[in-house]
């Protein structure tokens, strides 16, 4: 219990969709134990599973070839962005590492966070799942990367895509937002603000202005455009 809240704390799960949720209740409420050992068939279903085959695709890629871009875990060091970074100690496995909230050297802390802050990010991108390739590559391994997501906060009919990638051991959020038009998304803010305190929970753009509120809707960042 204390792994799995420690990794729901640092976002390492994927939340359930409103579907996903509505038909979970359902299932609940109605005591059948039939219907309970069903699982529903959607889309989603579909989705995961092509999703899987693809990331186990992609396992053997880096297998096979170490040295490219893509983060991993190798030895006694973790690789992000091409840069080496020592571990607290060797693990046995990815696993052990992601479970272990300080799986980090603690003198290499402020190297990954200038790592992280300075990594470039392209200024547009022609559709969304680019734009969240982007992002997972922003991400630095074994750590989270949550956000608001998608939000239609605009005055002008547009929508706001907004994500954020965990700065390791900071307290720190790195947050991408991009605004989507006509099927292209182009970045309009990126920074870094604080996960501990007054985290961000809603955006919206105004004439042009782009503002940040924390849960109570209390008015953190604004930025014009």
């Amino acid at each position: 219990m204390k792994t799995f809240e420690e990794r729901a704390r640092r976002r390492l799960f994927v939340p359930m969709t409103a579907q996903e949720v509505e038909a979970a209740t359902a299932r609940l409420s109605s005591g059948d134990r039939e219907t309970l050992s069903q699982q529903p068939r959607s889309k989603f279903e579909f989705s995961f599973w092509m999703a899987l085959i693809v990331a186990i695709v992609l396992l053997q890629s880096i297998r096979r070839h170490p040295h490219g871009r893509a983060t991993y875990v190798k030895a006694n060091t973790v690789v992000y962005h091409g840069q080496q970074f020592k571990m607290r100690k060797a693990y046995a496995t990815y696993e052990d590492y992601k479970d272990d909230p300080n799986n980090l050297d603690t003198n290499e802390l402020d190297q990954i966070e200038q790592a992280m802050v300075s990594a470039k990010i392209p200024a547009s991108f022609k559709t969304p799942k680019e734009f969240m390739r982007a992002v997972f590559d922003l991400r630095f391994p074994g750590y989270g990367l949550g956000g608001i997501g998608e939000a239609a906060q605009t005055d002008e009919g547009t929508t706001l895509d907004i994500e954020s990638v965990e700065i390791p051991q900071r307290d720190k959020d790195r947050y991408i937002v991009a605004r989507e038009f006509a099927g292209q998304l182009t970045v309009v803010d990126d920074f870094i603000s604080g996960s501990s305190t007054n985290a961000i929970r809603h955006v919206k753009l105004e004439k042009q202005k782009l503002y940040y509120y924390d849960g109570n809707n209390n008015l953190i960042r604004e930025k014009q455009l």
